[in-house]
């Protein structure tokens, strides 16, 4: 559809086309576990520079998205260049650790 953005005389089909209300529905997850834990041996163990100090922590982490998209995006049917996938799903684990002594 051809539109003119310099004239009046645009039609509902040609604005319709280039202005449409296209939607795109988005949802993310996340689920996210860390746990820490710090100490020293001040209570059973001192040295000559002191207590040793010890910390420990981890985490997991889970992404989960989902994507949705207008059946005229899907179709083509928009100033897109191609088509585009209905439904897109992604999802990512990842777990940390680390450990530190002082």
């Amino acid at each position: 559809m051809p539109y003119n953005p310099f004239g009046q005389l645009n039609g509902a089909a040609a604005l319709g086309y280039s202005f449409g209300a296209f939607a795109t529905d988005d949802t993310l997850t996340q689920q996210v576990a860390n746990a820490n834990l710090s100490f020293d041996t001040s209570r059973f163990l001192n040295l000559q520079g002191g207590p040793i100090g010890v910390a420990l922590g981890a985490e997991y982490r889970r992404e989960h998205t989902k994507e949705t998209n207008d059946p005229l995006l899907v179709a083509g049917k928009t100033e897109t260049w191609a088509p585009i996938p209905p439904a897109a799903t992604t999802s990512r684990k990842a777990m940390w650790k680390s450990a530190c002594r002082s």
